[in-house]
């Protein structure tokens, strides 16, 4: 971010990464998921700094939980107030942070995984999480009263802040009050999250802030569009967060930092422990560590999303070849990030220790079946042989919407079978050089791929990674990367036989801008749109029975 000010103080506008962090999780084998700096954007108030955490949005995704009392609902439901207390979530799990304004003050829409609070308002700012698993920052247009069936969560708060390097583009007089006797009802504490026009998602928080001096950072950062969040000290704040099972967490080597660090035990989840730190640590952040509990407002927070390569593999022999076990994911056919193919070799059995195996993992959110004849995104193909021929009872290798599955039959109605397996019989895996896998957890392919017959230890290697249940390739089955080469990166000998199956790239779930074509309009246009009431259906209450004056 270039300073505003002269002259800069030390780091201003310089991203600082975050891998050495021991209060934020990451990937590894790929770059760190966040970056922080800060701006000063007020001459006036030299000592006024917006600060920034960014993230990448194809590691980390967002999601949207309701307070047990905000938002006040319209629907009759009542949010959760926590995330999930599933062991799946709360291992991915690295930040949590405030949401918008309390319904009374303005009934933005809300939704959190499919369960509608509010309706949404027209042409108010909205931060989405689409059901692909992709982040959304947009305006809601006026002639979309529904929520669309692609919109898992979402939340909103006033009109944009800024919209394409404009600073409040649709006019906002008022943003939001202090509480009462503050002697300055404009310079608070105010927070607010944008999509830059780089495809990275950021979180933004500053003292002393007013609407533009916040959105100048916002600019500042290159945010096409930006939400105001909820403002004021104390119902603002950020949190990173690491989570194992108790005893699991590494050794912080130091004692906490009680003023900004925190480590307990997960609430509501025996045998799970947490260590927590505020985003900077001047942050007046009230009841930290707050977003791992359960909370009455509604707030957001962040996973780490499963990318490739992953931890290396532990070679099983001693005196270890060079690379042995370690990922390879640089000269393969990526077309993009995150990596759609990662490769090692290691020596599966140690009884047999000539014997070299060849593993791949495929990541199924970036592939998809190649439709037409442009093979140039091309990622992995397979060659079956023709004489095989596919029973019923014969498990496929099939690939369906952001995860790969095995079995007889389809996991769903997008899912495609690519070619036919044999069940892990022992006379199966006698002589056996492909054993296939998915993971657990995440839906990855793992194809590992011997010179000799080691069927044993080719399914013993493949279910170490994750896998519980696999398949054996059938004899013949050929692997190439793209279409041509072989697992070595050198052109193949001979081109494949029979069926030829090949595996293009995708996009995988990032960042979007939601709603794109929604226009800046007068505030004649949005605001008697926004004033109208939605937590009262049909017939408006009445006057109250008492002389105190209206509900």
């Amino acid at each position: 971010m270039k300073p505003l000010l002269s002259p800069p103080l030390e780091n201003e506008g310089v991203w600082l990464g975050t891998v050495d962090d021991p209060f934020v999780g990451k990937n590894e084998g790929v770059p760190g998921a966040f970056v922080q700096s800060f701006v000063r954007t007020d001459a006036q108030r030299s000592y006024a700094r917006v600060y920034v955490t960014l993230w990448d949005p194809r590691q980390v995704a967002l999601h949207v939980v309701a307070g047990t009392v905000e938002p006040q609902s319209a629907t009759g439901e009542v949010g959760t107030g926590q995330i999930p207390r599933a062991p799946e979530v709360l291992r991915s799990l690295v930040a949590g942070f405030n949401g918008g304004f309390q319904a009374i003050h303005f009934e933005g829409g809300m939704q959190a995984n499919g369960t509608l609070y509010l309706p949404p308002k027209p042409y108010a700012g909205t931060v989405a999480e689409l059901r692909d698993g992709s982040t959304a920052i947009g305006v809601w247009p006026a002639d979309k009263p529904d929520v669309p069936d692609d919109i898992l969560s979402f939340r909103q708060n006033l009109v944009p802040i800024v919209v394409d390097d404009v600073i409040n583009p649709y006019k906002l007089l008022k943003w939001g009050g202090t509480p009462p006797g503050s002697a300055d009802n404009i310079h608070t504490t105010r927070s607010g999250v944008c999509l830059t026009k780089d495809g990275f998602v950021g979180y933004f928080f500053g003292n002393d802030m007013t609407p533009e001096t916040l959105g100048k950072g916002m600019v500042a950062a290159n945010c096409k569009v930006a939400v105001h969040l909820d403002m004021n000290a104390g119902h603002t704040g950020f949190e990173f967060y690491r989570v194992a099972q108790t005893g699991d967490l590494p050794d912080l080597m130091r004692p906490l930092s009680g003023d900004w660090e925190a480590e307990n035990a997960v609430p509501m989840l025996p045998g799970w422990s947490f260590r927590a730190r505020r985003m900077i640590k001047s942050m007046p952040h009230m009841l930290f560590p707050r977003y791992i509990g359960r909370d009455g407002r509604d707030f957001m927070y962040l996973t780490l999303r499963s990318v490739l390569p992953g931890r290396a593999i532990l070679p099983k022999i001693s005196p270890t070849e060079p690379d042995e076990g370690a990922w390879r994911v640089k000269g393969l056919p990526q077309h993009g990030f995150p990596y759609a193919l990662a490769l090692t070799k290691v020596r599966p059995d140690s009884k047999q220790p000539t014997i070299h195996a060849r593993v791949m993992k495929i990541d199924a959110r970036t592939v998809k079946p190649l439709a037409g004849k442009d093979d140039s995104k091309s990622v992995v193909s397979f060659g079956v042989d023709p004489k095989i021929v596919v029973q019923k009872s014969d498990p496929q290798v099939w690939l369906a919407t952001g995860s790969f599955a095995l079995g007889p039959t389809s996991p769903g109605p997008t899912a495609v079978a690519l070619f036919g397996a044999e069940s892990p019989t022992d006379a199966a895996l006698a002589d056996a050089t492909v054993v296939i896998g998915v993971g657990d957890d995440d839906g990855t392919l793992v194809v590992a791929v011997s010179d000799k017959p080691a069927g044993a230890a080719l399914k013993a290697l493949v279910q170490s990674l994750g896998c519980s249940q696999v398949v054996v390739g059938h004899k013949g089955l050929e692997l190439r990367l793209g279409t041509s080469l072989d697992l070595d990166g050198e052109l193949a000998p001979k081109p494949m036989a029979g069926q030829v199956v090949t595996l293009e790239r995708t996009a995988a779930p990032a960042a979007q801008q939601l709603f794109p074509s929604t226009p800046v309009v007068d505030p004649t246009t949005w605001a008697p749109l926004q004033a109208k009431r939605v937590r009262y259906f049909g017939k408006k209450p009445g006057p109250a029975p008492s002389s105190s004056g209206p509900n």
